[in-house]
């Protein structure tokens, strides 16, 4: 008996199986894959960069929370304030519960006042 790989309750040859299928029906040439993850590996990454790698491709076609795009969005925002602001900021984080990006801004308080207007407008 051949054992079958299961995630979450998904068959995922069988999934494997019916994506092809369906590729087969519309004839075109391009390019399905059904990848599984397991959970215990994407609640903590290093980094965005590192979970977002995950789920490289073209297009993501279900993404039913959007957590994928909403990273996307989030880590384009982050490349954005890196680039306006260079060796103003320190880092950047993001806490998922808060719904909050966190800027860890370098320098004097007086400095630093303007980095807060500067932010806030790269932001909005």
């Amino acid at each position: 008996m051949k054992s079958r790989i299961a995630d979450a309750g998904h068959d995922v040859p069988e999934l494997r199986a019916q994506a092809r299928r369906a590729v087969e029906k519309l004839g075109e040439p391009i390019h399905v894959s059904v990848c599984a993850h397991r959970f215990s590996m994407l609640p903590h990454p290093r980094s965005l960069e590192h979970w977002l790698r995950r789920f490289e491709s073209d297009e993501i076609i279900y993404d039913p929370t959007l957590v994928v795009s909403r990273g996307r969005s989030l880590l384009l925002t982050t490349k954005s304030c890196w680039s306006a602001f260079g060796d103003a900021i320190c880092g950047l984080f993001f806490d998922p519960d808060r719904r909050t990006l966190f800027v860890l801004k370098r320098g004097r308080a007086a400095a630093a006042m303007a980095v807060d207007l500067q932010v806030r407008a790269v932001l909005e």
